[in-house]
């Protein structure tokens, strides 16, 4: 209990802080709002997204950036900070608000990303790994933890082998993959389009690392 007190506290705070400025950073906030009800972001990723967008905008980095964008690549770069994984395209239909487009073009989303980290190196951090992939995957569609498990043991296991072979899929589409194999074998049926669409990866991406990947389990 104390601990959400003391995040409602600290989070009102930089909301505060933030609307002081300008009208601006007034619609950021209902937007990042309205952003953050869709994607439910974990407390201590809202919290370094939003620490993540002063620090760039107090030195002015995005001027003349859309800010949708800004918001959406800030979100990136405080998940990288904190080894979880948020996919790209997680920004699309984030919305039913009329005064804004109900989608994000994920590629200009990770232009946007890249753009930070070249005005900002400190938030230079490298792709989460298989299992932090796994693991966000799994909380977003609350798979059980023994089916998290044994996905992290067969992503492990077949990475091995890809590395063997000198074959290389998307981190996030071996994972993908290993959590829907993972699922069949458990009986929680999750469908490929709903594990896609968390993983950043297309339905047919993660059927490409399945056929591989049965093919080794063969």
């Amino acid at each position: 209990m104390d601990s959400s007190i003391s995040f409602a506290k600290r989070f009102n705070q930089f909301k505060i802080s933030i609307m002081r400025r300008n009208v601006s950073d007034r619609i950021f906030l209902q937007y990042y709002d309205e952003l953050n009800r869709f994607l439910n972001l974990p407390k201590e990723l809202q919290i370094k997204s939003l620490e993540v967008y002063q620090n760039v905008t107090k030195k002015d980095l995005m001027r003349g950036k859309d800010f949708r964008y800004t918001v959406a690549a800030c979100i990136i770069a405080a998940a990288r900070e904190l080894n979880t994984y948020v996919a790209p395209n997680s920004f699309y239909g984030k919305s039913k608000s009329k005064r804004f487009p109900d989608q994000l073009d994920p590629v200009l989303v990770m232009r946007t990303y890249k753009k930070i980290l070249d005005l900002e190196p400190k938030y230079k951090r490298s792709m989460p790994d298989h299992n932090a992939v796994i693991a966000s995957i799994g909380k977003k569609l609350m798979i059980s933890e023994g089916t998290v498990q044994m996905a992290k043991d067969t992503c492990s296991e077949f990475s091995e082998s890809l590395k063997k072979r000198s074959k290389t899929f998307k981190p996030s589409a071996i994972a993908a993959a290993s959590l829907y194999i993972s699922c069949q074998k458990r009986g929680e049926l999750r469908t490929q389009g709903e594990i896609s669409k968390f993983a950043g990866v297309s339905e047919v991406t993660i059927r490409n690392v399945l056929r591989d990947l049965n093919n080794q389990i063969r």
